[in-house]
């Protein structure tokens, strides 16, 4: 029950009544006691929203997002509407998280929400429901053009920069939308088909968004088995490799050459990398693959010289997710050793984005393996923001 504060406030209290019997056990009087339980009424208010709010952004979580879905779908078919989820993945976002440490990414998602909010509808939903992934429910959608302009407002609050202790992010992300009824008839459905579109706006470059279709269900479908594949690919030598000559203008000899690999299916025939090497970095099977790739390339390398066939350097790709491998060296100096060949007969191919998001454990770890003779080749070169200070360390 409640009850009023001298001041005039009112407050919950719990109201316990006890009877008072005489000796015959009539009753003869009545006790209450009131106890102000304002503690408890706020403690239970807190539990409450906890259990369907994120902790840290304040949001709707997925429990409250679904039940939120639920009414949104029933209203719209009584009203022969659509509505909209958009699945949205802020871009690297875990490289921050990785390199600044989680309180930089906490801070970075507080001000994304922030965003959101004074960009969305207050009729709109926004929830985060993982580390950098957010589910915004557009109701009220006549036709698909009336999502277009959202699109853009959404992606425009990445425009500007984050600023977190001093220290600019420059973020994008990436949005995948599916519609109700065209894309789905139940929560599991849209969800489901939102984030198979939002993985297709990261594989189209991100900082975009894509709309479902069903041909991404099976593209998603046929990349999944083929992931599985990689592994077995791996144990039974399906990978091999291609050597494209590197050649000097002046003299117009070879003076190296760079490795090339491809993937020899059983069903599909020769793939190029662009059908599996993004494959093999998400399911972080790269580290294997790519491993094998230098063993193998050191052992044509070493047949190579053996038979009097010396022209300079072989050149081995090196992936991001590679070179984040603690055991990279020691991995590098065991193939060496294996294969028999020196350091001074490989070159390493880096991507000149990796350098610069780790300089000092890069130089680091890049001196060391000079040590060993190796040299290195920055790949996509001018597409980062190279310090010419870190390449002369280099």
């Amino acid at each position: 029950m409640w009850s009023v504060r001298k001041n005039g406030e009112l407050f919950p209290q719990w109201l316990n009544i006890s009877t008072i019997k005489d000796s015959y056990g009539n009753i003869q009087n009545y006790i209450g006691i009131f106890s102000d339980i304002t503690t408890m009424k706020q403690s239970e208010l807190e539990l409450e929203f906890l259990a369907h709010h994120d902790p840290l952004t304040k949001l709707p979580n997925r429990l409250l997002l679904q039940a939120r879905i639920k009414q949104s779908i029933k209203r719209a078919k009584r009203e022969n509407n659509k509505i909209a989820i958009l699945f949205l993945d802020l871009d690297r976002f875990k490289e921050i998280n990785d390199t600044f440490g989680h309180s930089y990414g906490d801070e970075i998602l507080i001000t994304v929400t922030n965003r959101f909010k004074a960009t969305m509808r207050e009729k709109d939903t926004i929830a985060r429901i993982g580390g950098d992934e957010f589910v915004l429910l557009i109701e009220d959608i006549i036709e698909v053009a009336d999502i277009e302009p959202i699109l853009s407002k959404v992606l425009g609050i990445f425009d500007e920069e984050i600023v977190v202790n001093k220290q600019s992010f420059k973020l994008s992300a990436s949005i995948g939308v599916a519609l109700f009824p065209d894309d789905g008839a139940n929560i599991e459905e849209l969800i489901k088909n939102a984030d198979t579109a939002m993985y297709k706006a990261k594989d189209s470059g991100r900082n975009t968004y894509r709309f479902y279709t069903e041909d991404m269900t099976q593209d998603l479908f046929s990349k999944m088995l083929l992931r599985k594949e990689i592994s077995n690919a791996i144990t039974n030598n399906e990978f091999i490799l291609h050597f494209q000559p590197q050649v000097a203008i002046e003299t117009q000899k070879v003076i190296g050459a760079e490795v090339l690999v491809r993937w020899n299916h059983p069903q599909m025939g020769l793939l190029y990398p662009d059908k599996f090497i993004p494959l093999a970095e998400q399911s972080k099977l790269i580290v294997p693959l790519g491993k094998n790739i230098l063993e193998m390339a050191c052992i044509q390398m070493k047949e190579w010289i053996d038979k009097g066939l010396i022209f300079g350097r072989i050149s081995v790709n090196i992936s991001a997710i590679q070179l984040q491998q603690s055991d990279l060296y020691e991995s590098i100096v065991a193939i060496l050793a294996q294969t028999n060949l020196a350091g001074s007969y490989l070159e390493l191919e880096i991507t000149e984005s990796f350098m610069m998001e780790n300089p000092k454990e890069s130089i680091n770890l890049f001196k060391r393996l000079r040590n060993l003779g190796i040299t290195f080749a920055i790949d996509d070169f001018g597409t980062g923001y190279s310090s010419l200070n870190y390449l002369k360390q280099l």
